[in-house]
């Protein structure tokens, strides 16, 4: 027997930003929220989910949004602080980031993404205002006059607002038919956890090798890095082919050994890498968020605190107005403002690696001087690492902590 619920939101995808948003919501009002999610929801074992080399870099304004929610515990997720970043490149460019720029104690955290998604789904379990729903047959979306009906297998839905946070493959966003601009980067992304000689000193570096950018991103465990290496289509497919002592060879070379020896601790991991940004987020009562809305280039870091941005913004409209009301200005408000931030992240990150691909000797003469000159400049560093930590100039009353 088909069963139906009412509601006044339904968020489609229970990942990091879809829970996110649905613990902000279920804390701060009294709507009815569902969550539904199209694959299996039960939690990874813990010694799974603990050496999973699918990890984030979070930027101090994520972190106050799972503080704010209780979930934020360093040890349980497995969160590793850093303070120092370090960039160089193959041209002889090199720049320092430091945590005392902007007074702050830590640039960010790597976490465990499956660890914090079984926090918020711990959060969203415990919450009576979001029912969640997990359906891995087909779906529908219709638009009704009082707003949003989703059909599953069997149960339907009905909500005044449904919101997409289902990923970069995203279901709702081409349900909606929301147009996207997309480009495909060329290249596959290679990540994996290692072992190395030296201790990581709680330091996050990155080369930008002739092929691609090289990220060591610092563990718990001293000598522990997770490793996020982008080159080629081609040349991943030869490097996933290595046995892993040739890999680690490889690794070593490009790396330059800047911790010195390499032992690989987990299976290599790839997956193609392309840039996806939706032209609309907003169409009628349907939403699109986070990776939904966007991908970018993992070289920056930025993926998962822009999803956050999203959330924070997306948050704020449901909190501030009532349903009831109408939120068609403000969710317009928060369709060009997060297009707009999310945009300019996209150029930048694509101006720093189209450049780093150009090989003449001018060009990369220019790329040292204009390094050196940066690093050597702290009030630029410091505006680097407060658009990088996330702007908290702005944060919403709600989430300013209380005096």
């Amino acid at each position: 027997m088909s069963k139906s619920y009412t509601a006044d939101i339904i968020i489609v995808g229970a990942g990091i930003a879809g829970l996110t948003l649905a613990c902000l919501l279920a804390q701060h009002t009294q709507y009815r929220i569902v969550v539904v999610e199209r694959s299996d929801l039960q939690p990874q074992p813990l010694s799974i989910a603990e050496t999973s080399p699918r990890v984030s870099a979070v930027n101090p304004l994520s972190v106050k949004l799972w503080q704010h929610l209780g979930i934020w515990q360093d040890e349980a997720l497995q969160a590793s602080p850093y303070m120092h970043m370090r960039i160089w490149d193959h041209c002889g460019g090199a720049l320092s980031f430091d945590a005392a720029y902007n007074t702050d104690e830590v640039l960010g955290y790597v976490v465990q993404n499956a660890l914090l998604q079984d926090k918020l789904l711990d959060k969203v379990k415990s919450s009576s205002y979001v029912r969640l729903l997990t359906s891995q047959a087909g779906m529908e979306i219709s638009q009704t006059a009082e707003g949003v009906l989703l059909e599953l297998q069997d149960i339907t839905v009905n909500a005044q607002y449904l919101i997409g946070c289902d990923g970069a493959q995203s279901w709702v966003r081409e349900q909606a038919a929301l147009p996207i601009t997309t480009w495909k980067y060329e290249h596959t992304a290679i990540i994996a956890h290692v072992t190395t000689e030296h201790e990581h000193h709680r330091t996050a570096r990155q080369k930008f090798t002739t092929e691609g950018p090289l990220a060591f991103l610092p563990l718990l465990n001293p000598h522990q890095s997770s490793i996020v290496w982008s080159v080629p289509a081609e040349r991943a497919t030869v490097l996933m082919a290595l046995s892993d002592e040739e890999f680690l060879g490889e690794l070593a070379f490009a790396s330059e050994e800047i911790l010195g020896k390499v032992a690989q601790i987990s299976p290599r991991f790839a997956f193609p890498l392309q840039m996806r940004h939706a032209k609309q987020y907003v169409k009628d009562r349907i939403i699109i968020c986070a990776d939904a809305a966007h991908t970018v280039h993992p070289m920056a870091g930025q993926g998962l605190n822009l999803a956050m941005q999203d959330v924070l913004a997306l948050a704020d409209v449901f909190i501030a107005v009532q349903l009831d009301g109408g939120l068609t200005k403000q969710l317009r408000q928060y369709e060009r403002a997060r297009k707009t931030e999310n945009w300019q992240m996209i150029l930048v990150i694509e101006a720093i690696r189209r450049l780093y691909q150009i090989k003449t000797p001018m060009i990369q003469g220019f790329i040292q001087t204009g390094v050196k000159w940066i690093d050597k400049t702290n009030p630029l560093k410091s505006l680097v690492l407060k658009v990088a930590s996330g702007d908290r100039s702005r944060l919403p009353t709600w989430l300013i902590e209380k005096k």
